[in-house]
């Protein structure tokens, strides 16, 4: 799909095996839209579980303005997706995926409403269609890759001051998963994300000899039931003392997405919460904490979110 260069995810539906790739276009919007989201089911692994259009999967489609909300945060607030999309209505299939027209002509692109999350797909039928797909973020949200190659999106918010020292922590709200491409015959297609302002590319290297057309890539946007605190660098050495520890755990209550119950646990957990810090630290990366009664889970970083 030609979309602008400055670009979320989603997913790149590049292909599927048993549709031949010198097969014959197909002119009737009902069987084209069938066809390319049995394509998607298809070529997806068997963890994306879509939500048949009886339950409302036909809902997950951009408004008039090719925006696709997500669903209210854990602080009740809202973000979304601007869908490069031609036609923002495009045509339900019996398993209630939407297949849109998009402005490249070599391009479909798919909204799936799975049991954890939503599939937003494109489906590259020949090497004319771009190699770039872009998704703009929207919500006052900020975007960091992944270790694994995913796109975290989060928030980024005042917890107070504590221990001599500002709080900005970044609370997460979902993630892109990390993006597979293959072609029809199910070879991998070389496939990543780049950040390019407030937007999601994915760059799909479609174009080599032996790729075999249609192409299928296919991340999926998780909606988290409870969020990552992401901590900076400063914080993250601040917090590896005991003192900045349980001067973290003071300002949690303070941030809506997580709030008492976050804080009591953590408070409990200080010496625990303190550890990691100090862990992380040393390797020169940043920690994460997710707060999920009884446990404190905790990792490293290293992208947009440990400045």
């Amino acid at each position: 799909m030609a979309t602008p260069r400055s670009p979320f995810l989603v997913a790149l539906v590049v292909g599927f095996t048993g549709i031949a790739a010198h097969a014959a276009p197909l002119e009737n919007p009902l069987e084209r839209t069938q066809a390319t989201a049995e394509l998607v089911r298809r070529s997806s692994p068997a963890t994306d579980v879509p939500v048949t259009a009886t339950r409302g999967a036909a809902n997950t489609a951009p408004d008039a303005f090719g925006t696709l909300r997500m669903p209210p945060t854990h602080d009740g607030s809202s973000w979304w997706l601007d869908l490069p999309v031609r036609d923002t209505r495009g045509h339900v299939a019996r398993n209630g995926t939407r297949v849109f027209a998009t402005p490249d002509s070599a391009v479909d692109l798919t909204t799936t409403t799975l049991t954890d999350g939503v599939q937003v797909a494109t489906v590259i039928r020949n090497a004319a269609a771009d190699t770039q797909t872009a998704y703009k973020l929207g919500g006052d949200v900020i975007a960091s890759l992944g270790e694994d190659g995913s796109v975290i999106v989060g928030r980024r918010v005042t917890g107070g001051h504590a221990a001599g020292h500002d709080w900005h922590p970044v609370i997460t709200l979902g993630q892109i998963n990390a993006p597979w491409a293959r072609d029809a015959a199910g070879n991998a297609v070389a496939t990543r994300y780049l950040l390019d302002g407030s937007a999601v590319v994915q760059q799909t290297d479609h174009r080599g000899p032996a790729t075999i057309y249609p192409v299928v890539a296919d991340p999926r946007v998780i909606f988290e039931p409870l969020p990552y605190v992401y901590l900076g660098k400063l914080e993250t050495a601040v917090a590896s003392s005991l003192e900045g520890a349980a001067a973290f755990c003071s300002i949690l209550g303070a941030i809506p997405a997580v709030g008492p119950i976050a804080a009591a646990l953590c408070r409990g957990r200080v010496t625990k919460v303190a550890s990691e810090a100090s862990k992380q630290s040393a390797q020169g990366k940043c920690v994460a904490y997710l707060f999920a009664p009884p446990l404190v889970i905790s990792k490293g970083h290293s992208g947009d979110f440990c400045d």
